[in-house]
């Protein structure tokens, strides 16, 4: 099955290729945890329909540009929900 990629889709995706290559490109000791982080949370932003949150198995977790609920966000790690919430932040910024 082909998923017909919209204009607004397509656009999304641009802007997290772009958000990743930033990250690459920083040089940050934990840029690839980042990465990872906003490649998981990727889909959900291109799938996105104006909900500015993240919600994952019916569980709501709280999230800050510092810090998250979820168990990667307890250990101190990027996570997708935070990255998430940056990739909407960026983008609604732009």
């Amino acid at each position: 099955m082909t998923v017909t990629m919209t204009p607004a889709m397509l656009a999304r995706q641009t802007f997290v290729a772009s958000q990743i290559a930033i990250i690459k490109l920083s040089g940050h000791e934990q840029s690839a945890r980042w990465m990872n982080a906003v490649i998981r949370a990727g889909e959900a932003f291109l799938t996105r329909t104006g909900r500015g949150e993240m919600t994952e198995r019916c569980k709501h977790y709280n999230t800050t540009l510092v810090g998250c609920e979820c168990e990667a966000g307890q250990r101190g790690a990027p996570c997708k929900h935070r990255a998430f919430r940056r990739l909407i932040q960026k983008w609604e910024a732009q």
